[in-house]
């Protein structure tokens, strides 16, 4: 379902381009050579209207599934990145124990609660209450490692992680 509303939103922005060139295509063709004052602000008001379509559109958000997805693949990425070996539902209290050791932001035990709360999505299809979903999402700041000293390599690592978890 959201990739069809991004799909929407590029159509859009497709349809405004077509729409301003055939405009100002048809008043460049009519009898006056110049574009008038009046082809331009119909032109602008089509533009923006397409624009607002395309920024209402594409502002949705992701279906709950979907996020929670995106969320516990950029967990075990940047877990990975931290150089621990880690799983869903794999070891859960010795990584755990190395997260906490290396970041000092993730407190011990918090691991085992997401891992727990990813579970209880995935493998049983249970919605997460909201509180839930914002324990997920401080857990991914506190991944970063904002109070951590990091060498440029890592900082570049972790600055596009995004990027790398979405493969």
């Amino acid at each position: 379902m959201w990739k069809n509303r991004l799909a929407f939103a590029l159509l859009y922005a497709a349809l405004l381009a077509l729409l301003t060139a055939g405009q100002l295509g048809l008043h460049m063709t009519s009898g006056s050579r110049a574009i008038t004052r009046r082809a331009v602000a119909w032109c602008l008001g089509i533009s923006a209207v397409l624009c607002a379509c395309a920024v209402g559109l594409s502002g949705t958000e992701m279906p709950s599934v979907d996020r929670l997805r995106q969320s516990q693949k950029l967990i075990f990425k940047l877990i990975f990145l931290w150089r621990i070996d880690a799983a869903l539902g794999w070891e859960t209290s010795a990584t755990d124990k190395a997260l906490a050791d290396t970041l000092p932001s993730v407190k011990p035990g918090e691991y085992e609660r997401v891992n727990g709360l990813l579970e209880k999505t995935i493998y049983g299809g249970i919605a997460l209450e909201p509180f839930e979903e914002r324990a997920l999402d401080l857990f991914v700041q506190r991944l970063w490692g904002r109070n951590v000293k990091k060498s440029w390599k890592m900082r570049l690592k972790l600055r596009y992680a995004c990027l790398l978890a979405a493969k």
